[in-house]
This record gives structure tokens, sequence and C-alpha cells, in this order.
């Protein structure tokens, strides 16, 4: 059997790209006794055993990686601790 180099890239380009567009059932949310997600504004849940979920924020303003935390997006999001 004779497979050329490019029809290999496009069938793991292929399945890739399905299997990122599809999420795992695992994935679609938090199923009965499983620990949900955190709802805005708060930015991390926590249950009795310790588990921890941590909720990403999207800010559009460019962040300065500098130490000094001035950018807006820290005023307006709650900063996570106990960790």
């Amino acid at each position: 059997m004779n497979i050329s180099c490019s029809s290999v890239a496009l069938a793991v380009c292929l399945v890739l790209s399905l299997s990122t567009a599809f999420p795992a059932a695992g994935q679609s949310g938090a199923a009965a006794g499983e620990l949900a997600p955190p709802v805005p504004p708060a930015v991390v849940a926590r249950d009795e055993a310790g588990h921890v979920i941590v909720r990403a924020v999207r800010t559009t303003e460019n962040m300065r990686i500098d130490g000094r935390l001035d950018e807006a997006i820290y005023q307006s999001v709650p900063a996570i601790s106990d960790f």
C-alpha cells in the first residue's frame, strides 16, 4: 500500500480538528456529585474534600508582566486565595 505524506498529514489534521471541536462527555459540565464551576463573578469553587475549580477570566486589555498588577482587570476580578 502506497500512502503519501500529504494524505497522512491530512488525516492527522482531520482527527485533531474533530477531537477539539467536540468535547468529551465528561467535559460538558458537572454531573451529580461533582464540583460545579464557579458562577461569575466568583473565580474559584471548592468542595469539602478540597477539590478546586478556577474560572479563567478573559481580558481584551494588554497585560504588562512587570510584577505591579496595576491593570484594570486586577481591580474588577476577585483574587484567588487559600492555596
